[in-house]
């Protein structure tokens, strides 16, 4: 697959687009470039963020697994809501010619509260984990704390390897 970077362009970008700059200025604006190079040049979490060039079909998919990726998260703190993983379903369906936009977008409104249910929990890790660290540092020793700092650091960088395989499977 393959766009140009005025395509990137009329998205709006920031960051991405200036780290592109010298690409533009020795290819041009209107030459095809493909995501490999797009993610060779500006890494994965600008990557991502020029997908928005492409129709929602031709990146669904991508998404779909991302967010598969983190459902057993949700589905361990609700082993009863099947709306996040009917979600991903209705995407691959959607894909696949199997439903119109109308019934994803309707299966995707019936799931606004799993959504809510899913930052919710998201922000309440997030406050956990910023708890646990705290008390990390305050009863172990600063070695203790580096530790579970580094530990953190270290699980979101392998969901960033994890997102730029995606990436590869889908878009290069």
């Amino acid at each position: 697959m393959e766009t140009t970077l005025k395509e990137i362009s009329n998205c709006g970008p920031c960051y991405s687009y200036e780290k592109m700059n010298d690409y533009v200025k020795k290819y041009g604006a209107n030459t095809p470039v493909t995501f490999k190079q797009i993610l060779d040049e500006v890494g994965i979490r600008d990557a991502t963020w020029c997908l928005r060039v492409l129709d929602y079909k031709d990146r669904c998919l991508f998404f779909a697994d991302i967010a598969e990726s983190v459902l057993p998260i949700f589905e361990k703190l609700y082993p009863h809501d099947i709306r996040p993983r009917q979600v991903i379903e209705g995407v691959r369906k959607y894909h696949a010619g199997e439903i119109d936009s109308i019934d994803l977008e309707l299966l995707q409104i019936a799931t606004v509260d799993a959504v809510a249910t899913v930052a919710d929990a998201a922000a309440a890790s997030a406050a956990y984990a910023a708890a646990a660290a705290a008390a990390a540092a305050a009863d172990a020793d600063a070695a203790d704390a580096a530790d579970a700092y580094v530990a953190a650091a270290d699980a979101r960088k392998n969901k960033w390897l994890e997102i730029e395989k995606l990436f590869i499977k889908h878009f290069c």
